[in-house]
């Protein structure tokens, strides 16, 4: 929901001016505009200089204390970013959105990924490198590594990948252009921070996907299960072709 910046009284759509203090919308919405170019160049650049960053780090050390450290950091940048624009984000985790035709959007799309995964890009990867990159090989050292696999590939990475793309930079991003140009410009910046430019060809659709899903049912938590069934799928298959049998068979996890 729009707000007057001046006395924070809601304006509609199709407002001029705000009936409770008479500002111009226009200059609300050239106001708004330029706070909104002004975050997402601090955020891509943020996001930039912190994979950069990581990557450097994650050449050096891969054990447990670094990735959690490096999540960490993720986290802080997305909720410090998320926090200038709270008001207008916090609706989408209100459950009154929620019905069952996204609930379906939310079941379908996952399927729909991890079979395209699975059948298209595990093969397209042997037949072009001759091997399939495995998730688990990761975490293999860690203890409990399906755990660990669990809390940041299905926990982390869907929460705050979601704040920041479809709440934090979907919001931004629409202050100054269309519904259409929004939902592709996350999806793409959403696919760019994987840093793999031939999972490029799955991610930036699924991005997309999620993208419409937010507009469509103006809430997070569809995209949200998606992205956790999803990742939670994928993982499920690395695991059993990593170490030829399910994690649920290894107490603890």
């Amino acid at each position: 929901m729009l707000t007057c910046t001046n006395c924070k009284a809601p304006l509609g759509e199709n407002d001029r001016f705000c009936a409770n203090c008479g500002q111009s919308v226009q200059f609300e919405n050239t106001k708004r505009g330029n706070k909104s170019v002004k975050l997402i160049i601090a955020f891509f650049i943020s996001t930039l200089v912190f994979l950069m960053i990581s990557n450097f780090v994650y050449a050096e050390s891969d054990d447990l204390t670094t990735e959690i450290i490096i999540e960490s950091i993720f986290i802080g940048i997305t909720l410090g970013f998320s926090f200038t624009d709270w008001r207008e984000i916090a609706p989408l985790y209100k459950f009154r959105n929620l019905n069952w035709k996204g609930l379906g959007y939310g079941i379908a799309l996952p399927i729909a990924s991890v079979a395209f995964v699975y059948f298209v890009i595990s093969n397209l990867n042997i037949w072009l490198f001759d091997q399939d990159p495995s998730i688990m090989e990761s975490y293999d050292s860690y203890d409990r590594p399906f755990f660990w696999a669990f809390v940041f590939i299905c926990l982390v990475a869907p929460i705050f990948e979601e704040l920041a793309f479809r709440g934090f930079l979907y919001n931004q991003i629409r202050a100054i252009a269309s519904v259409r140009t929004t939902i592709i410009a996350t999806g793409f910046m959403f696919a760019l921070i994987h840093l793999s430019l031939f999972s490029i060809v799955w991610i930036l659709p699924f991005g997309i996907a999620l993208g419409f899903m937010r507009h469509k049912f103006k809430t997070l938590w569809w995209g949200m299960l998606a992205h956790f069934l999803h990742n939670f799928g994928v993982l499920l298959i690395d695991y059993y072709e990593y170490y030829g049998k399910l994690p649920f068979w290894i107490p603890p996890f």
